[in-house]
């Protein structure tokens, strides 16, 4: 019987499991994420009230 020391067929941890996030910099990339998501609302509403009232 032989061992296989080839380490390649395991599975590979996923990116987030390599080092763990610290709380500042989750809480900072989840408020950036809030803000472009109600620019972007605000965006889509600014577009279409530009086209209603032209």
């Amino acid at each position: 019987m032989t061992t296989d020391r080839d380490k390649s067929r395991q599975d590979e941890p996923l990116a987030g499991e390599h080092e763990p996030s610290t709380a500042g910099s989750s809480g900072l990339r989840e408020n950036i994420l809030l803000l472009s998501g109600v620019g972007l609302v605000l965006l889509a509403v600014a577009m279409a009230l530009s086209n209603i009232l032209a």
